[in-house]
């Protein structure tokens, strides 16, 4: 299958994919307890001002019903309104998708900055001491809750020793106060993917050490740097890749609860807000959002297979 084919036919599959998982949302959120009607109408409304703005928003229509009605404006590029703040959603989505990204491209380069040399030498160094403590550290990084890291960040590097700002974004990652800002929440992210990376680079990069073609290139004398580099790294990079992908949509899925820990403006803030304050029509249009990134994500991860090895197959 030519890669253009394998695109197009994957944006097809998306489509029942986008429409089970934003159904199955839409209907688990009518479920959680509380009125979000009140919320539009105010505390002094009377019951029967409530009942009427249910009335009028198709609040008793089944829940199909009103699933197909939300569908068809999204298919017009309308996600309707906040019920908490009276905001399209599109504007909220806007302006706070982008401070998730910046996170977790920022913690993404250092889960990789870290995992992917770890790795490496571990598996250079397989079966000595170094190689035993790397990976206890790896697994180390990877246990340990994120809130938890979080919490002992800002009550270290903030209130401790004052270094850098324990909440908010002070501007974006490419200037010094946006980086110092993004500083914490970035490691508090990276930390659990980076053991995860590592771990794959040290299995992936070990097993290519042991082949043939390595042993051979070794035996004749080229430098060790030459060895990683040209024949080790390049052939052991594709599950390491995988994994990376794997991570990145952790690291924007994790970004809900380090945002919150660490009021960061993102997208994953608002949906915890949503959330609480049951305003369905914005959880919806956020879970729309973060289905189509991880699908979107996913399709460019198989692409890179066939980047890096023609001979991987498109099926």
């Amino acid at each position: 299958m030519s890669l253009a084919r394998y695109i197009l036919y994957r944006f097809f599959l998306m489509i029942p994919t986008l429409l089970i998982i934003t159904f199955i949302v839409f209907s688990l959120i009518h479920f959680i307890p509380g009125d979000p009607i009140r919320a539009i109408a105010g505390i002094n409304a009377s019951p029967e001002d409530i009942e009427r703005i249910k009335r009028e928003m198709g609040w008793y229509d089944p829940i199909h019903v009103q699933y197909f009605r939300w569908l068809s404006k999204v298919v017009t590029g309308d996600l309707g309104k906040s019920i908490r703040t009276g905001y399209e959603v599109s504007e909220i989505i806007a302006r706070t998708l982008p401070n998730t990204l910046e996170l977790a491209v920022l913690s993404m380069a250092f889960a990789l900055s870290m995992g992917i040399p770890v790795g490496i030498y571990a598996a250079y160094k397989r079966g000595s001491p170094i190689d035993r403590a790397i990976i206890l550290l790896s697994l180390t990084g990877s246990s340990f809750p994120q809130f938890l890291i979080g919490l002992v960040l800002i009550y270290v590097v903030s209130v401790e020793l004052n270094l850098l700002p324990s909440a908010g974004k002070q501007g974006p990652i490419y200037t010094l106060e946006g980086f110092k800002s993004a500083l914490m929440p970035a490691l508090t992210l990276s930390l659990y993917s980076a053991g995860i990376i590592a771990r794959i680079t040290r299995s992936s990069t070990a097993k290519v050490f042991s082949e043939l073609y390595t042993l051979y290139a070794q035996a004749k004398g080229l430098p060790k740097r030459t060895v990683i580099f040209r024949h080790v790294l390049r052939n052991s990079l594709i599950p390491v890749i995988s994994i990376a992908g794997i991570q990145f949509g952790f690291l924007m899925g994790g970004a809900v609860i380090v945002e919150t820990i660490f009021a960061w403006p993102g997208i994953g803030r608002q949906l915890v807000d949503a959330i609480i304050s049951r305003d369905y029509i914005l959880v919806q249009g956020i879970v729309l959002v973060y289905t189509v990134l991880f699908m979107v994500l996913n399709l460019i991860v198989d692409i890179s297979y066939k980047i890096l090895d023609p001979r991987v197959e498109l099926k």
